[in-house]
């Protein structure tokens, strides 16, 4: 039995390993150039401040520790294919599904992730991830990313060329096209995740306008070992320390 799993957060990885657990095998599908979803935004998590990535991966017996999540990543029944989106699904089960796989501009296998693209790269764009400042067009999302390659941000990038010249495995192709592919499963778990209320449309709160209003997730990416103050808290209006810290929960619920 073939299960195609859509989405590759902690709801889609808990589920593809599962599943492989038991021996059956997953095709687990994330739209985005690098997996884990929201996850990934999560530095440390309570109770024990343990990292988040370690937080769903199954026990494999008693006495024997967890492994690290990334492990999933090359667990022998799972396939995870990132930048790739479903186009149409046919049938009632067994499903006939196509996929588009958007193109990278970086061939995953060749890169090495040496840094060298993004040192030489001209370009800025709003760090998405971080969420304060800028990055790269050519990046990655978060250390020791799944694929550990970097991608292109293709609404950024002016294919100016410079990031293939210093490349010294020619890992990048700013030719690269998008590609379809038919593939037959059994089942399909979708799992694609949630999105944050905009903060902004509940005026009174004053997110927007006040530079140290925060939602929760920006405030996550302050506190974080590698997030843009790297982990030290600083109020993002003049970089001082706060000294008063209030929380609004549920807003918007």
């Amino acid at each position: 039995m073939k299960t195609l799993v859509i989405g590759s957060g902690i709801a889609g990885i808990t589920a593809s390993l599962d599943i492989a657990e038991a021996g059956g095998d997953v095709i687990l599908i994330e739209k985005e150039h690098f997996a884990t979803g929201t996850l990934a935004s999560l530095d440390r998590q309570f109770p024990n401040d343990a990292c988040g990535f370690c937080q769903v991966y199954p026990f494999t017996g008693d006495g024997v520790a967890q492994y690290c999540i990334r492990r999933v990543f090359t667990h022998p029944g799972i396939e995870v294919r990132t930048g790739t989106e479903v186009v149409s699904i046919e049938g009632e089960g067994p499903y006939t599904v196509k996929l588009r796989r958007k193109p990278r501009g970086v061939v995953i296998e060749k890169c090495i992730s040496c840094r060298k693209c993004e040192d030489v790269c001209p370009v800025e764009a709003e760090d998405s991830f971080n969420r304060f400042g800028k990055r790269k067009a050519i990046y990655t999302d978060y250390p020791m990313p799944f694929p550990q390659s970097y991608a292109i941000d293709w609404e950024a990038c002016t294919k100016c060329g410079e990031c293939v010249k210093v490349c010294p495995t020619d890992a990048i192709d700013l030719n690269m096209v998008e590609g379809e592919e038919v593939i037959e499963v059994d089942r399909i778990i979708t799992t694609t995740g949630f999105e944050e209320v905009d903060p902004s449309l509940i005026k009174e709160y004053g997110y927007k306008r006040f530079k140290n209003v925060l939602t929760g997730l920006e405030f996550e990416r302050l506190l974080s070992f590698f997030g843009p103050t790297l982990g030290e808290l600083k109020r993002p209006s003049d970089g001082k320390k706060p000294e008063r810290i209030a929380f609004l929960q549920c807003v918007g619920s």
